[in-house]
C-alpha cells in the first residue's frame, strides 16, 4: 500500500482484521512482522512528531489540564511560549472547549476528551495523522 501526500485514507474492515495494528506500525509503536513500513521512503523505527495519532482511549495525560495536554507537542518541540499559546487556544476553540480549558481529563465526559485528543494531535502539526475510530465516542 502507498499513500501519497495530501492524500486521505480511511481502512474499512471487520473488527480484528489488523486496522489498528496497521496504524500502530505506522505511528511507530509496534514493528511490522512482515513487509516494510516507510515514510518518505525512510523506514519506521519508533514514534516520531512528524506522525500524531488519535487513540481510541485518548490517551490523554491526566495530570495535565485539557489546555496542557495540547500545548504539551509544540511546547516540547521547542516552540516559542506565545505560539505555544496561540496554538492552544486557536485549538480549544476549534474543538469547542473554551469552558473547560483548564480543566483535568477526569472532568470531562468521553466526547470531551477525544476533542482533545484530536486537538493535541492537530496542534502538534504533524506531516501524517493517524486515527484509530476518533468519533467513535464524539458527542458534540
Amino acid at each position: 500500500m502507498s499513500v501519497a501526500k495530501g492524500e486521505f485514507v480511511c481502512l474499512i474492515g471487520a473488527s480484528g482484521c489488523g486496522k489498528s495494528t496497521l496504524l500502530r506500525i505506522v505511528a511507530g509503536f509496534e514493528q511490522a512482522t512482515r513487509g516494510d513500513a516507510l515514510m518518505w521512503g525512510v523506514p519506521i523505527a519508533g514514534p516520531a512528531p512528524d506522525r500524531g495519532m488519535v487513540f481510541q482511549d485518548y490517551g490523554l495525560f491526566p495530570w495535565l489540564t485539557v489546555r496542557k495536554n495540547i500545548g504539551f507537542g509544540p511546547m516540547s518541540r521547542g516552540r516559542p511560549a506565545k505560539e505555544v499559546r496561540d496554538t492552544v487556544e486557536r485549538f480549544i476553540s476549534l474543538v469547542g472547549l473554551q469552558r473547560f480549558a483548564d480543566a483535568f481529563p477526569h472532568q470531562l465526559s468521553g466526547g470531551m476528551k477525544q476533542r482533545v485528543a484530536i486537538a493535541r494531535v492537530l496542534a502538534n502539526d504533524a506531516e501524517i495523522v493517524l486515527m484509530d475510530e476518533p468519533f467513535g465516542r464524539w458527542t458534540p
